[in-house]
């Protein structure tokens, strides 16, 4: 079992940020190997190049697969602690239901992990990301719930870029994928943690 970290930073370009990463990926590992089980994965940080986001707080995560975990920093931004640990907890559980095969490709799959990658993020580092606190209306849920079953659905629309003529607001997914998981534990009395292995069609 293996479970490792790779700063990229030929340029120097995360050096105001090395103490924080090596304290948070310690502080992640910690917690997802004891609650996830989590192993076999590479975690790989990168200087980001684009702009961010304020509400992203200077770090952003991408799971590929069930063995590697991207997380881009902004070289230009102290990042806090908490922000880079809740990062990475939520990779870390994306690439724990990959391993379980449970991640899913519809869109009621893809929100069922993402609403509780999130909801682990949000317990274990004491903070909602700004990405799911979005103000949404009902009808834009019933959009959603329409296309629960499409295994080619925009993941631009329901998650990163929101669609104005649809009336679908940006980061939408994550905060309705937050909102049905925080209800589905609440009422199940199971844990993010608990269901990372879990499919839940009955939802």
């Amino acid at each position: 079992m293996s479970f490792e970290y790779l700063i990229a930073n030929a340029n120097g370009s995360l050096d105001t940020n090395l103490t924080t990463i090596k304290s948070a990926f310690e502080k992640a590992k910690r917690i997802t190997v004891k609650e996830l089980g989590a192993k076999d994965i590479d975690v790989v940080f990168h200087r980001a190049h684009e702009k961010f986001d304020a509400g992203l707080k200077g770090v952003v995560g991408h799971t590929p697969n069930a063995n590697l975990v991207n997380i881009f920093i902004d070289g230009k931004t102290k990042v806090k602690q908490d922000n880079l640990v809740g990062c990475l907890l939520h990779e870390i559980h994306h690439a724990t239901r990959m391993r379980n095969n449970v991640f899913g490709k519809t869109l009621k799959e893809i929100l069922i992990s993402e609403g509780l990658a999130t909801l682990f993020e949000t317990q274990r580092a004491g903070d909602l990301p700004d990405y799911a606190k979005v103000k949404y209306s009902k009808k834009c849920a019933e959009l959603a719930r329409a296309e629960f079953d499409n295994p080619e659905f925009s993941y631009a629309d329901w998650f990163t870029g929101g669609n104005k003529q649809k009336g679908i607001p940006r980061w939408f997914g994550y905060t309705y994928a937050y909102d049905l998981m925080k209800n589905y534990c609440k009422k199940s009395g199971m844990t993010p943690a608990q269901l990372v292995d879990k499919r839940l069609n009955n939802l």
